[in-house]
Order: structure tokens, then sequence, then C-alpha cells
């Protein structure tokens, strides 16, 4: 029987697996290293889906369809997994980039069966802490710039003329917020050192990971010279003040990262990155043109360019 199957897909013949009217105990046997499944999905897409769609039952007079996650979920005690770890169908997609079957039917039911006992829960919790941090780090850059008047430039070789309360917070409420927003970068900057850990190289093909980096490292730094006495921090500050300005314009472009898997919100965030994707192909090109065509130029009317800057700066000092 496994015989067959093996067969069936080195040979990548869908006819003898649709053929296979023991296709359930092949795709379950147990005597195989790895999991029958997980190989039909990798080597063998196509039959992966004809396998899923049998995984579905529509009863018309009962008015009710059944779903059979058996072979994409064996269960928790599974063991058929390509290193002895439990074998998940929709991780086994995701990895061989088989984005027709993450769409089927079957998939996307058990995607939403995974959410709403696992996902929903997760997500709700990281959404609501990272609201209360985007809510105090608003209130206390608001409050602070309100109140707060830049000196002027000092000369070359001078110390800027800072007043004594300049890193000073305005009321109690701003005095806390400094540790809240260093506790929770420290937080997320070790969970991302635990994904670089866990992720390994795919970790920085994500580029919304250097993003939360930059986050984080410049709410650290904004917040620094609030918690410390150091006067050379402070004599820093319109260093640490464009931190602030950084860390609190990617906090809500992350914000906005987040809320993607929301039903009401992630189709036009998706748009959204998608159409950033394509405009920034488009400078891309538009730049390249513009080299092209400056340096051409360039070469060919150097003296007449040069000629006119002459003149005109004659005119007007004239």
């Amino acid at each position: 029987m496994v015989h067959v199957f093996s067969k069936a897909c080195q040979n990548s013949s869908i006819e003898i697996l649709d053929s296979f009217l023991r296709w359930r105990e092949a795709l379950t046997a147990t005597s195989v290293k790895s999991n029958p499944m997980g190989r039909l999905i990798e080597h063998f897409p196509d039959a992966a889906h004809v396998v899923m769609d049998r995984c579905i039952q529509r009863s018309l007079s009962e008015r009710s369809i059944k779903y059979d996650f058996t072979l994409l979920d064996p269960g928790p005690d599974d063991q058929s997994g390509a290193k002895g770890e439990r074998f998940l169908g929709l991780s086994t997609m995701v990895k061989h980039k088989q984005q027709l079957l993450l769409t089927h039917a079957l998939s996307r039911k058990l995607m939403v069966l995974k959410w709403r006992k696992f996902g929903w829960f997760v997500y709700g919790g990281n959404l609501f802490l990272y609201s209360i941090f985007i809510v105090f780090l608003t209130i206390f850059v608001l409050t602070e710039r309100e109140t707060l008047s830049f000196p002027e430039p000092p000369e070359p070789g001078e110390k800027p003329d800072l007043d004594d309360d300049f890193f000073q917070e305005r009321n109690s409420f701003n005095q806390v917020v400094p540790y809240i927003v260093i506790t929770f970068a420290i937080l997320h900057l070790a969970k991302e050192l635990y994904q670089i850990y866990s992720q390994r190289f795919r970790y920085f093909t994500d580029w919304s990971n250097a993003l939360e980096w930059t986050l984080y490292i410049t709410a650290l730094l904004f917040v620094l010279p609030y918690i410390s006495d150091d006067t050379n921090l402070r004599e820093e500050y319109d260093i640490y003040w464009q931190m602030g300005t950084f860390s609190i314009f990617f906090a809500y472009i992350n914000l906005i990262l987040i809320i993607e898997p929301l039903k009401y919100f992630g189709l036009y965030v998706t748009m959204f990155l998608e159409v950033m994707k394509t405009v920034f192909k488009v400078l891309c090109l538009f730049v390249m043109f513009t080299l092209a065509f400056s340096m051409a130029f360039f070469i060919l009317l150097k003296e007449q360019v040069s000629e006119q800057i002459c003149s005109m700066l004659q005119y007007v000092s004239a």
C-alpha cells in the first residue's frame, strides 16, 4: 500500500492516486519515515488538492458540510513530522509555499477553527498591550512637547542653554510613562531575540522585524534622558527628540501592520501595502531613468550649463 503511494508521488501520477481506492489508509500509514500527507503537499500539490476535496463531505439532505482535518492535523499525540515532531499540514504548506492549498476550503476552515480556539486570545492580548504602549507614548510626547520650547542652536564649541526642568516630566502621569516604555521595549526586544533564535535566517526576510527593532530602540533612547541625570545625555536634546519623532511614527506604522488580521481592516491594509510595493518599484525605475538622462545631458551640455550659470550669477550680482 505504502509502496504504491510512494510510486505515485515519485512519478507525479495523479491518475494512480485518484484511482487508489484505499487512499486514506495510505495517507495515515505509520510505517513510513515522514508523514505521507506532508510528502504529498511538498512533491505533488495537485494530488493533495484532490485528497483535501475528499475530506469535505456535503450533505444536501441534511444541509450540512462535514470537514475531516485528520490528514492536516492528526492531533497532539502525532509524531509523524520531519524530525519526529507533530505534523502540521498548514505549516508544511507555508514552508513549501503552496498557496493554492492554503486557500483550499479545508485549509481555510481549519485556520478559522484554530483562530477561534487559540489565535484570538494571543492576538487580542498582544493588541491590548500594544494599544496601552502606544497610548502612553502618544500622551507623553504630546504633553511634553506642548510645554517645551527648544533653545536657539548654540555656536560651534558651545553647550546649549537648557532650562533646569527641560527633561523634567510635566505631571505625575508622565513620571511613570518612561519606565513603562523602557519595560515594554526591553520585553519586546527580548521577544525579537527569541524569534531570531527560533526562525534563524527566515527572521531577516521579514521587513516588519526591522521596523519593530527601530521602533523599540528609538523609544528606549527617547525616554532615556528622563530617567537619567547624566548631563552629557541631556546636552544632546535634539538627538533624543529626533528619536522620539521616529518612535511615534513607527509606532503607528506598526499598529497598521498589527491590525491587518482583523476582518474589517485587513483587506485595506493588504491593499495599501501592495500599492506601496508597486509605487516603490516604479520609483526605483524612475530614478534609473533620471540618472540615465542626467548623466547623458551632463556629458553633452556641461559647457553650456556652466556658461548659463555664470551669466545668471553676473546678472544677479549686477
